[in-house]
């Protein structure tokens, strides 16, 4: 944190600033979101714990179960499933990758996949430029083309 306020004004502490940066407002809206999720929860749970009525203890350690059961549903459909099939179909797409298959990965290269180890590719993205990327690293497979049409 000391290069943040230091009168060193070098690209490294600024890259490093903007950094720490990002990185602390990404934990400020997690932050958020989990207080926000303890409000709803403790408020649910203290609507569902009053005493209405002639209604009994049972029912409303039922009702906070069914509340919990409900939070439980919305999260594996609004984060785990999607992320699931996002990284199946990644998997997918590297397992049914050959040599000469035009691909684009994650840090804007494009290329043909020259060789095939178990946790590399090795693309050619130009003559004689070959480069050596993670399995993870693709995010795409190209048509076959794509490559000579962008060149010329």
């Amino acid at each position: 944190m000391q290069a943040c306020f230091s009168d060193d004004f070098s690209w490294y502490s600024v890259k490093y600033c903007a950094m720490y940066i990002a990185i602390k407002e990404s934990f400020v809206n997690i932050q958020r979101i989990f207080v926000a999720i303890a409000i709803m929860i403790t408020t649910a749970t203290a609507v569902a714990d009053a005493p209405a009525g002639g209604e009994s203890t049972a029912s409303n350690s039922i009702a906070s179960i069914v509340m919990l059961v409900a939070f439980g549903l919305i999260f594996y459909f609004m984060v785990f499933r999607p992320q699931n099939k996002r990284m199946r179909e990644h998997r997918d797409l590297v397992t049914k990758l050959q040599k000469g298959d035009e691909v684009l990965t994650s840090g804007g290269l494009i290329g043909k996949v020259a060789k095939i180890s178990d946790d590399f590719f090795l693309i050619t993205i130009a003559e004689g430029i070959d480069v050596m990327v993670q399995k993870q690293a693709i995010s795409s497979s190209l048509p076959k083309g794509t490559i000579k049409s962008i060149t010329t």
